[in-house]
């Protein structure tokens, strides 16, 4: 319970006093579920000052319920008409007259016109208790249905494949969008009974806060009511929603990282690559005990090599001709050890040969392209551009965070790899500079599937991948 009294003339203390005890009380919104608010005055002032700094000071978001008492007239409130229409709020009249208990609930209906009536669902006296004069019951949906009807103003920019911009026919045509995110508002509308009307943002960007706490792009239009509804989706974040009201969320995607396709690679020892360096090592190990092993039996089991078709050398090296796929001799000679060896190193070179013609032929086939790009941590020690969509809510944390990847990528900026584009540059960038594989995009995985498929539908091609 907060007792608010004084104030100067001017009503300064009193406005401080009321943004202190609004901001106590949203420090209880935000640790609990379900917050409910009696503000009880009858001064109209105050209660004016009050939603204002509730507003501000985001303590009226839809899941507070605000319940005003006071014994003010119905047409002294006007003045908080707006603010009772757009949020979770009733207010409680107590009758003037002497000895009278009655008290009276109203409600005021959202996008209703100024000055229109509040609507009366329940009554309160003694005798009877609470009786509800109407179907609605306390603190309802109200969002549900528009009564009366809404012309509402969106906010929405192009981000493909959710909204594309649809180009008008001729001067003055009014601005349109296609795709997804549009077929979800029509169905909104048809529910809810409202119409709209689309903005764009002058910077053509979702939003973030400034140094001087101003919001920019879509998010700042609907903070400053400029519109009732940003079309998304947009990105959720605490700094966000400390402004604006989310709803449910209706998409999950993950960042990815576009980039150019590596070039062909020629190795000139790519016909070392078939065995790994281990198999190469170990083959030659036993290859040179081998050997060694054939020259101690030739001088325990001397023998005669007058007789044998070439010098003595071959005895040695018929063993590398094996290795290399050569020809080997065959004597007369009945030398038993000798053609053991030679038999278990044919069997062995026949089993590493038919493996190494298997993966050469395999590498042969199917080209080398590397891509380097698997990680946003292998970026940020490569000469690669990154290039970002401005103003989301990804650019609101890489600034913001003190340490950790995101922190070392948003330091690049200050030597030139870090830039910002708007999605509808995408495209563009691209074509260009993307698949000249001096940059690279950083964006979420749909909105680059469509930009690929963009690209392969322009070429036949395509020498862009994600990673």
């Amino acid at each position: 319970m907060f007792e608010l009294t004084g104030g100067d003339q001017d009503g300064n203390l009193t406005q401080g006093r009321i943004t202190r005890a609004v901001d106590y009380a949203r420090q209880l919104r935000q640790v609990s579920w379900c917050v409910t608010a009696v503000v009880v005055s009858d001064d109209k002032d105050f209660l004016a000052a009050f939603v204002e700094v509730s507003l501000k000071g985001r303590l009226l978001v839809w899941s507070t319920r605000l319940l005003a008492v006071t014994r003010l007239p119905l047409p002294q409130l006007d003045h908080i008409h707006t603010t009772f229409s757009m949020t979770n709020s009733m207010l409680l009249v107590l009758d003037n007259l002497p000895r009278s208990l009655r008290s009276t609930v109203y409600l005021q209906l959202p996008y209703s016109p100024q000055g229109a009536r509040m609507l009366k669902i329940a009554f309160w006296t003694p005798q009877r208790g609470l009786v509800l004069t109407s179907h609605l019951s306390l603190f309802p949906e109200k969002f549900s249905k528009f009564q009366s009807g809404a012309s509402l103003v969106v906010v929405a920019e192009e981000y493909q494949p959710h909204a594309a911009l649809k180009q008008g026919d001729g001067q003055g045509q009014p601005l349109s969008f296609t795709g997804p995110m549009i077929n979800l508002l029509d169905l909104l509308a048809i529910s809810l009974n409202f119409t709209y009307t689309f903005v764009r943002p002058p910077d053509g960007s979702w939003g973030t806060q400034q140094a001087d706490g101003t919001w920019t792009g879509m998010v700042g239009i609907v903070k400053r009511e400029e519109a009732d509804i940003g079309l998304g989706p947009f990105g959720m974040s605490a700094m966000r929603a400390g402004v604006v009201d989310y709803t449910r969320p209706i998409l999950v995607d993950y960042l990815r990282i576009l980039g150019g396709c590596g070039r062909l690679e020629v190795d000139p020892w790519g016909f070392l690559l078939p065995l790994a360096p281990l198999v190469w090592g170990a083959t030659m190990a036993v290859l040179l005990l081998l050997l060694v092993i054939v020259l101690m039996l030739s001088k325990y089991y001397a023998f005669d090599t007058s007789n044998l078709k070439g010098s003595s050398r071959d005895i040695y090296f018929k063993y590398l001709r094996v290795l290399l796929q050569q020809d080997t001799l065959v004597t007369a000679v009945n030398i038993w050890w000798d053609r053991v060896a030679l038999m278990m190193w044919m069997l062995l070179m026949l089993v590493l040969s038919r493996s190494y013609c298997g993966n050469l032929m395999s590498l042969l086939a199917v080209r080398y392209i590397p891509q380097p790009y698997q990680a946003l941590r292998l970026l940020v020690h490569s000469p690669a551009i990154m290039i970002w969509e401005a103003s989301t809510v990804y650019v609101q944390y890489i600034t913001s965070v003190p340490s950790g990847t995101f922190h070392d990528i948003a330091a690049t900026r200050k030597v030139g790899r870090l830039i910002y584009q708007h999605g509808y540059e995408f495209p563009k960038s691209m074509d260009t500079v993307v698949r000249r594989g001096s940059h690279v995009i950083i964006v979420e995985d749909l909105t680059i599937k469509v930009l690929m498929a963009q690209d392969f539908s322009l070429t036949g091609c395509t020498k862009i991948n994600n990673f």
